[in-house]
């Protein structure tokens, strides 16, 4: 039996569940944009800080948050 490891492909969802519990260590949540003017202004994806409730990354790739972790401030 060989020990490769195959990839498997990863659903939008469950990647952006996996950067939401990292990013709740540091109060923060990934956010989609749900309204045009909201996508024009931060980006479908960004990042916002909940105890601030401020933005903390706009234009944020998803795929590029996932690949290189949470933590490397994008």
């Amino acid at each position: 039996m060989s020990n490769k490891k195959t990839k498997m492909p990863v659903t939008e969802r469950a990647l952006v569940q996996r950067i939401n519990r990292k990013l709740a260590a540091d109060d923060e949540v990934l956010r989609t944009a749900r309204s045009e003017r909201v996508r024009l202004e931060v980006g479908q994806y960004y990042t916002a800080n909940v105890r601030a409730n401020c933005h903390v990354r706009r234009d944020t790739d998803l795929e590029q948050l996932g690949r290189v972790g949470c933590h490397s401030g994008l």
